[in-house]
């Protein structure tokens, strides 16, 4: 049935570009990769790498197309297939993006979210200097989502602002300590701004929340059914997400001086009534 979706999804936005004579791109990458841990180590954080070399954890491949409307539109579909979910194709992304003047687009449909520096490369493993983005950061278990942002770029002397409003929903797959579990986001809004000086400094903040569920029918249900008839009420409560607010925030900073690269970002994630306490994480690269 994904495929089924997907295609048709591709199969109608190629026939509205070639209904309005637009220019259709297609392109594509990838990336294989081979882990292990070796002998005896303990497991990689976030990833199910073991003493045993794995070839799919972490490879993947991907296909994009892009089609020019007209001179303000265009559209952007992207399919997807990682290993360490069998290959299975899915519709990362698939939104219109319309461009409202000199200074404002707007983009509607799945997306990327703009929660970390390198969101829009995550996928991408030469589109940054590490093999993965830090995983003490990048861990909140999804990137993509559903809904509407409004993205500003500016001048402004020798700044240029990129700030972006996002609002909207996810359901799906969020990978958790190497597992994927249902999830849901609700009321997903936030905003994210960048201020790039010159060539050589970058400045960037992030601020999300939402109310986060997961989807009922799961083993959690047991677990939940198991604590409230032992008189554990309360930790069931905090178990489950059933509508818990949640916030993310996050800043970060890059100097690319040419023979000099240094990157840091922190970020702090909490979701009320949680059995899980809040977290932070935060690196910093030299080069």
């Amino acid at each position: 049935m994904n495929r089924l979706l997907i295609a048709a999804a591709c199969a109608a936005a190629l026939s509205l570009a070639s209904t309005a004579n637009a220019a259709v791109t297609i392109s594509g990458f990838g990336q294989v990769v081979v882990g292990t841990t070796g002998d005896d180590a303990e497991p990689f954080p976030e990833r199910n790498f073991d003493s045993d070399a794995d070839f799919k954890e972490e490879s993947l491949f991907a296909v994009q197309v892009s089609a020019d409307l007209n001179e303000n539109i265009d559209v952007i579909a992207q399919i997807l297939a990682r290993g360490d979910k069998d290959f299975e194709a899915e519709l990362a992304w698939a939104y219109a993006n319309m461009r409202l003047g000199d200074a404002f687009k707007l983009k509607i449909g799945r997306q990327r979210l703009g929660l970390f520096r390198y969101s829009d490369y995550l996928d991408v493993g030469y589109a940054y200097p590490f093999i993965r983005p830090p995983v003490s950061v990048y861990n909140l278990g999804f990137s993509n989502a559903d809904g509407l942002s409004l993205s500003h770029d500016a001048q402004l002397g020798d700044w240029y602002s990129q700030a972006q409003l996002f609002i909207g929903g996810y359901s799906g797959d969020a990978r958790f300590g190497g597992v994927y579990l249902d999830t849901k986001l609700k009321s997903l809004m936030g905003a994210s701004w960048t201020m790039d000086y010159s060539d050589w400094l970058s400045l960037r903040a992030t601020y999300y929340k939402a109310d986060v569920e997961y989807v009922r029918g799961t083993s959690l249900d047991t677990l939940e059914a198991l604590l409230v008839g032992n008189g554990f009420g309360a930790l069931a409560s905090s178990l489950v997400y059933d509508g818990d607010p949640g916030v993310f925030w996050g800043v970060g900073a890059q100097i690319d001086r040419g023979n000099i690269l240094l990157v840091a970002e922190f970020t702090s994630t909490d979701i009320d009534d949680s059995l899980f306490a809040p977290t932070e994480g935060w690196y910093l690269s030299a080069g």
